[in-house]
């Protein structure tokens, strides 16, 4: 087991996870205290010291042989490679988004802009012409229901004119497995429809 990065927490209240759902099974790491990288935690980088890496919170997708895989979790920079495509999430957004899902994300650095972002696959292709929606969306809304400040929900009529980036080229179909890694990242295998 790694030691946590603070041991005096107050977002998680020194537990070392947050509840994400209504299960018991539904607490994961804290993104404060606990973010080490899910796929450090698994295999050890050999040039590390075999010391796991802090990761950032993403839905990382990638296409296999067996359909469309779906992480979230904390992952470190060098893991991000084993996927091809992630963005960032939110705790409160696991288990409950598909690939594809548009979600928005605000971001104040130089000036603000308001990306409407497809959940593991990166942002819209058109994201720049919904860019005036997506900030009246943002506006109408009380509070980011993500739990973060600058994470927002999209709403259906921006949802639908979100466009899919050029390399999307297939329709995912049913869930095929959904599991839990013992770092509590969750792994699902999505089939694809369209070959």
């Amino acid at each position: 087991m790694v030691k946590r990065l603070f041991d005096d927490c107050r977002l998680c209240e020194d537990r070392g996870v947050i509840c994400v759902g209504d299960a018991d099974d539904a607490d994961f790491p804290c993104p404060h205290c606990n973010g080490w990288c899910s796929l450090c935690l698994e295999q050890p980088l050999a040039g590390q010291s075999g010391r796991p890496l802090v990761g950032s919170l993403l839905a990382a997708a990638r296409r296999t042989a067996a359909g469309l895989e779906l992480f979230e979790g904390y992952l470190c920079d060098f893991h991000t490679a084993a996927f091809n495509w992630y963005v960032m999430i939110t705790p409160a957004m696991i288990g409950y988004l598909k690939p594809g899902d548009a979600y928005i994300i605000v971001q104040h650095i130089f000036e603000a802009h308001a990306f409407t972002v497809l959940y593991g696959y990166g942002q819209a292709k058109n994201s720049r012409d919904l860019e005036a929606d997506a900030f009246r969306a943002v506006a109408a809304q009380r509070h980011a229901r993500y739990g973060w400040d600058g994470f927002h929900v999209c709403p259906p009529d921006v949802a639908s004119r979100a466009m899919l980036p050029d390399w999307v080229i297939w329709q995912f179909g049913d869930m095929r497995e959904r599991r839990s890694l013992p770092s509590r990242a969750r792994l699902t295998m999505w089939s694809i429809a369209n070959d």
